[in-house]
């Protein structure tokens, strides 16, 4: 996600905070896992976006990893193995 100077910066701080929110992460947690400091992440929550922010960009990357693996592992979850495709259960 490319931010620019048109972007509602509101909208972007409060979309971050909720996906940080529904993935269980707090923004210590969030702020390891995207390399940065927790006031990068607080301040663009409340709307302080600067107009590329590669901080915003790592972060949305770690909140979809993070997603990306708990989803792995829910119940009903199709694995994949090394080499094959997904198979869907029958």
């Amino acid at each position: 996600m490319r931010v620019t100077a048109t972007t509602n910066t509101n909208n972007v701080g409060q979309s971050l905070r909720e996906a940080r929110e529904h993935v269980d992460l707090t923004r210590a947690q969030l702020a390891e896992l995207a390399s940065c400091s927790i006031a990068s992440l607080g301040n663009i929550e409340q709307g302080a976006v600067p107009k590329r922010s590669q901080v915003l960009e790592d972060a949305l990357a770690a909140i979809a990893r993070v997603n990306d693996e708990r989803r792995a592992y829910e119940p009903g979850a199709v694995q994949e193995s090394p080499g094959q495709g997904r198979r869907d259960a029958a």
